[in-house]
């Protein structure tokens, strides 16, 4: 949905960090276990032996501490509890991975809830539909490095931040938000468009500059920069909030 408002606005409404109705993203990078090779079946489903593989924390790269191995072709497995014992009724439980040097695949409990091959971009996995009714859940990640594949170190494994994202049922879809401007008439205007996830229910999307006053463009003298508040209200109710 989209909307075009003029940049020149009043005071803008400050919430709480934390406020209801907002996206909840917890740092995910800590009690991490792993190891290289191949393993068996096994190794992808809950119960599973892992006493024998090295802990870490992320951002992990498997290859760096070895410089004559750099472009060593190779599978690591990372493997990690996680207990969601705190979900509310409609939340979602998403993993979002900031890069994964290559071929990944995640695991649920020993479903498969998730593929991204390219080691570039970030991506992430909505695991609510495979997580135990008990809250006790165990994770997987499969890393498949193939080389060469590029012309720099890349590095292998779970190269970048993982974080734990918990969303309401009706929110904004993760990078959903879009921003144009444009000068027309005299004055700065921005629209807006947004992608969202409601389950069907019909909501309301509102978006506010933070900054008040006149509107000053961009430029390197005087690099100003704004920040845009997006709410999504489904009967009136705030369900996420989302700054831009």
């Amino acid at each position: 949905m989209g909307s075009i408002l003029p940049l020149v606005l009043g005071a803008a409404l400050l919430f709480p960090a934390a406020a209801p109705g907002q996206s909840v993203t917890e740092d995910f990078n800590r009690d991490w276990r792993f190891i290289k090779g191949e393993q068996p079946e096994a190794a992808r489903q809950p119960g599973f032996d892992d006493s024998a593989w090295q802990s870490v924390r992320l951002p992990h790269d498997w290859l760096i501490a070895n410089p004559r191995q750099w472009y060593q072709s190779g599978v690591g497995w990372y493997r990690r509890e996680l207990d969601t014992g705190f979900l509310r009724a409609g939340q979602k439980a998403c993993l979002r991975f900031d890069g994964v040097c290559m071929n990944s695949e995640l695991y649920v409990n020993g479903h498969k809830a998730g593929v991204w091959k390219y080691a570039f971009t970030a991506f992430e996995h909505d695991i609510t539909p495979f997580l135990r009714e008990d809250g006790q859940n165990e994770l997987l990640v499969k890393v498949d490095a193939r080389f060469p594949s590029n012309r720099w170190y890349t590095g292998a494994g779970i190269y970048r931040n993982v974080e734990l994202v918990i969303k309401n049922a009706c929110h904004f879809v993760r990078d959903g938000i879009y921003i144009a401007t444009r000068f027309e008439d005299g004055q700065w205007l921005y629209e807006v468009d947004s992608e969202v996830e409601t389950d069907g229910s019909a909501c309301q999307v509102q978006h506010e500059l933070l900054e008040g006053g006149e509107i000053v463009p961009w430029s390197p003298g005087n690099p100003k920069l704004y920040t845009l508040r997006s709410r999504l209200l489904v009967k009136g109710v705030v369900q996420d909030t989302v700054d831009t």
